[in-house]
């Protein structure tokens, strides 16, 4: 899956965009996922299983790993609300959380992403 991100350049503070070929990700504590494992995502890459199974949590991890990329925000690595994209509400509800779970107080989320980054040099003037 081809994504890209934002490098700050020195020069004139120009935002460069940085292509990201993300090869696999995981998912801990992510919306419907205790632990995914790692997902391998090849040139196509299909999703199938039974009503909630986490098809759609899968994609929405995909696109809040974009959105946060391409941010232009201080507000942290993951950007869970952002205007006019995906809005996965409070960093709470996008939280795996099991039935029997009482425990409240160490909660945490993990994004695994296995990716190659692309830069080139740029040509001299």
């Amino acid at each position: 899956m081809k994504l890209s991100g934002q490098s700050s350049s020195r020069k004139k503070n120009k935002k460069k965009e940085i292509p990201v070929d993300v090869e696999a990700i995981r998912l801990i504590n992510f919306m419907a996922f205790e632990d995914t494992g790692w997902i391998e995502l090849k040139p196509i890459t299909l999703l199938f299983g039974h009503n909630s199974s986490g098809k759609s949590a899968i994609l929405r991890a995909l696109r809040l790993l974009k959105q946060s990329l391409k941010a232009d925000s201080n507000n942290g690595p993951l950007i869970f609300l952002a205007r006019n994209q995906l809005d996965l509400g409070a960093f709470q509800s996008a939280l795996h959380r099991k039935p029997d779970d009482k425990n409240d107080t160490e909660r945490f989320m993990v994004f695994c992403f296995r990716c190659t980054l692309s830069m080139q040099k740029e040509e001299a003037v």
